[in-house]
Order: C-alpha cells, then sequence, then structure tokens
C-alpha cells in the first residue's frame, strides 16, 4: 500500500515552477541584457564614428566644389583672353592718341615752298593747299622787301621765310637786329598768315644764351601780333651750329612749343633726294614736341609721303601733313 504524500508532490511541483521561472527570466533577462548592450554597442559606434563620417562627407563636398570652380574658370579664362586681351592687342591705338592717319591716305595739312626766284605755285595750290611759304633765302634784310608780296602765294595760309643756308642768312641777334615787334604788325596788315624760321644754321660767334632769347623774343612777337609761328630745320635739328647752340635752338623752341603753330624736319640734304632720320632721334624730338605742335614732314617731292609716313608710325608718331620742296 502507497501512501503518495501529496505535500511533497506539490513541493517538487513547486520546485519545477520555480527552476523553470528562474529560466525563463534568466532568458529574459539575458535578453534584456543583450539588446541593451547591443544598443549601447551601437550607439558608441554611432557617437564615435559620426565626426570621422562628418568630416570625411565635408571634404569630399568642399573638394567637389573646388574643381568645379577649376573646371569654370579653365572654361571661361580663354574666353575672356581672346575676347579681351587678344581684340586689344589686334587693334591698338596709336600713341598720342590724336593721331589716326594712315600711310595710304592723304594728309590733312600739305603745305609747298614758292621760291622766290621762280614764283611758282602748284596747280592745286588754291584748292588743296593748306599753306604756301613764300622763300627767297636771302638776308632777313631783304626778306624784307617782299613782305608786299603775299598775293604770290595762292594757298590759304600765306607764310614768308626768314632764315637760309648761310651766316648771312642765319637766324641770329645780330642778323635780326632790322625786325621788331611793330614790323611783326606791318607784315601782319600785309596779309600774311605767319613767319616761317628756317633754322639751319649758326653764326659761329653767336652764344647759346642769345639764341635762345633771339628766338623766345621773336616768337612771342610774331605770336603777338596774330601771326602763326613756323620753325623748320634741317633734319631734326641744324647741320651748320655747334652741339651747344643746337641743344640752345631746341630749348628754345621747346620752351615755346606752346605758340609754335608748325615744326618742320626737313628730310633731305639737296631738296632732291629723301633722307629719313635716325629712329631713335626721331623718337625723342616727336617726344619733345608733337603734343602741341603740328609736326610737319619737309619732302623733296610729294611722293615720299606714304613711305615717310610709314616710318612714323611704325613708331607710334604720325606727322600731321608735310611740305614740299620740289616746285
Amino acid at each position: 500500500m502507497y501512501i503518495i504524500n501529496m505535500n511533497n508532490k506539490q513541493t517538487n511541483s513547486n520546485k519545477i515552477n520555480y527552476n523553470n521561472n528562474r529560466h525563463g527570466n534568466n532568458y529574459k533577462n539575458n535578453y534584456k541584457n543583450n539588446y541593451l548592450k547591443n544598443q549601447i554597442t551601437t550607439t558608441q559606434i554611432y557617437t564615435k564614428q559620426s565626426p570621422k563620417a562628418f568630416f570625411s562627407g565635408t571634404v569630399a563636398y568642399v573638394a567637389f566644389i573646388v574643381i568645379c570652380l577649376l573646371l569654370l574658370t579653365a572654361i571661361i579664362a580663354p574666353l575672356v583672353y581672346f575676347l579681351v586681351y587678344k581684340k586689344d592687342k589686334a587693334e591698338p591705338n596709336p600713341q598720342p592718341s590724336k593721331y589716326i592717319l594712315h600711310p595710304e591716305e592723304a594728309a590733312d595739312i600739305v603745305g609747298y615752298y614758292s621760291w622766290a626766284w621762280d614764283n611758282k605755285n602748284p596747280k592745286n595750290a588754291e584748292t588743296t593747299m593748306v599753306l604756301g611759304i613764300y622763300y627767297s633765302g636771302d638776308t632777313p634784310k631783304n626778306t624784307l622787301k617782299n613782305i608786299p608780296s603775299s598775293n604770290l602765294i595762292k594757298a590759304r595760309e600765306k607764310f614768308i621765310n626768314i632764315g637760309g643756308d648761310t651766316e648771312e642768312s642765319a637766324i641770329s641777334r645780330v642778323n635780326l637786329s632790322n625786325i621788331n615787334k611793330q614790323l611783326y604788325q606791318y607784315i601782319r596788315e600785309a596779309g600774311w598768315t605767319g613767319i616761317c624760321y628756317n633754322f639751319k644754321v649758326c653764326r659761329r660767334e653767336d652764344n647759346p644764351d642769345d639764341i635762345i632769347h633771339t628766338l623766345t623774343s621773336h616768337f612771342n612777337w610774331c605770336n603777338d601780333a596774330g601771326l602763326k609761328v613756323m620753325v623748320a630745320t634741317s633734319h631734326l635739328s641744324p647741320y651748320g651750329c655747334s652741339p651747344a647752340q643746337k641743344t640752345a635752338f631746341e630749348n628754345a623752341c621747346h620752351a615755346n612749343s606752346h605758340i609754335i603753330s608748325y615744326i618742320s624736319p626737313l628730310l633731305y640734304t639737296d631738296g632732291t633726294t629723301l633722307e629719313l632720320p635716325d629712329a631713335t632721334e626721331f623718337i625723342s624730338f616727336m617726344n619733345k614736341f608733337a603734343t602741341k605742335s603740328k609736326i610737319l614732314a619737309g619732302l623733296p617731292f610729294d611722293s615720299a609721303w606714304k613711305q615717310v609716313q610709314t616710318f612714323a608710325m611704325q613708331h607710334s608718331y604720325p606727322f600731321d601733313g608735310y611740305t614740299i620742296w620740289k616746285q
């Protein structure tokens, strides 16, 4: 006969349930702990890696922007170069800017010499010639005898020449002693437009101060009388003067360039052959005078104009016109 201890059975059942519950609780706790652990680990990983990821992304973005800007610059820069720089190079403005002549074009100002011993005028003197110069090459005293002859010049502007190729005809204090301020007024009333001071030679006894004083006085008397002042010289400076006398002549002309209407370098010696000047000396000459006075090339004949103007334009100082020696 078996006696079942119900209390013991109940006790065992409770042990099993307890163990099962404990095992279940452990599983749940383990799952919860593992889940939380994984969450913490993931959060830690995310938190630790975020700055690096952010930095890498920012660098990549900046690098992309820089590359785009470089590519854009590489495309635009050549366009700007060809549209702006090349255009400026292809179409330079002549210097000084007031000169816009081309060698093949007719000069704005054309003049001629009328020899006193021949009294000839070009056929087109009245229609196309701006100025005519009555030239005798005689002493200044004898030149005064030609004052009533302004009607012999047919151009619009009539100049009477003073000065020549000899010491007797040279422009100097002694040789111009008979010409005073009142005489310039008389020359104006006789129908002349101006005086052409032809300065080629100097008297040996003329000192530089005399030259400066004489030229300055006569230039101003001429201008005060309402006459135009024109200066002509052999090539770029008088050939028959000492270096000191040449410097005095240049200084006097430069100091009075604001009242000198025309300066004419005579690009010939005997009047038959064109002689182009030295480039360096030409540029120096034009730098002194071209900004205030009109520069007229003295040519032996009119067909030399294109050659002379081409030379001048190569050095950025085109002539304003020319005069012709040959009749």
